[in-house]
């Protein structure tokens, strides 16, 4: 039985994202301000995400970390003092964009300095789900991983849990899209209504019409 992943569904979330982002920064034209514009919103919107994801992390998985393997939540806060600094890098290149710097010139920079830091973050994600997580499954029961979870939903409001299922939902295999939305409607903090809703706008119809799907044939076992 596969144990409790405290990572996957959240990283696979950013990872789309960020190569959603990277393909927008290498297409867009420089010469549309409105484009770059909207552009330069969504790369802001997404710093502060990895910046927030970074410091849940901290709060939330970080203290079991440093309770059973301490030299690894140490190291991954090291790398997260890392991710931050290229992120920084990130925003100079957006604030010389909306200063009134050349665009063609911006641009180029932007997609280049967005490139490296999204290399940097998934190596990142790498360890924490090869050596992080391993670690926690070899020194830890799954209750006191699921603790975990409880407290952070517990953190969370009601549009924020909904926020997080928009995010990740679309990235999932159909298999883990049932199972984390089957968790969040028993969970009973978003109503399922509310989450249904959302997903209609933001999955195709046969994705929803399989989860609906999924969903109802788990009910019945």
């Amino acid at each position: 039985m596969a144990r409790i992943d405290l990572y996957r569904n959240v990283h696979k979330g950013q990872r789309a994202h960020l190569f959603a982002l990277a393909s927008a920064l290498g297409s867009v034209d420089p010469a549309e301000p409105a484009a770059m514009a909207e552009l330069a919103v969504r790369l802001r919107m997404m710093i502060a995400d990895l910046r927030q994801h970074a410091a849940t992390e901290e709060t939330f998985i970080h203290p079991l970390l440093e309770a059973r393997a301490p030299e690894i939540a140490a190291a991954l806060e090291r790398e997260h003092r890392q991710v931050d600094t290229a992120l920084d890098q990130v925003e100079r290149e957006i604030g010389r964009l909306e200063t009134g710097g050349d665009a063609f010139t911006v641009s180029t920079e932007l997609y280049r300095v967005w490139c490296m830091m999204v290399s940097a973050y998934l190596s990142h994600l790498d360890q924490e789900e090869r050596v992080a997580m391993v670690a926690l499954w070899r020194s830890c029961t799954d209750e006191e991983i699921f603790a975990v979870i409880r407290a952070f939903v517990a953190s969370r409001s009601a549009d924020d849990l909904l926020e997080d299922v928009r995010s990740q939902v679309p990235a999932l295999t159909p298999q883990e899209r049932a199972a984390y939305v089957g968790a969040v409607i028993r969970g009973g903090a978003v109503p399922a209504e509310r989450v249904w809703g959302s997903l209609s706008t933001i999955l195709p119809p046969p994705v929803l019409s399989r989860l609906r799907l999924d969903l109802g044939a788990a009910a019945a076992r």
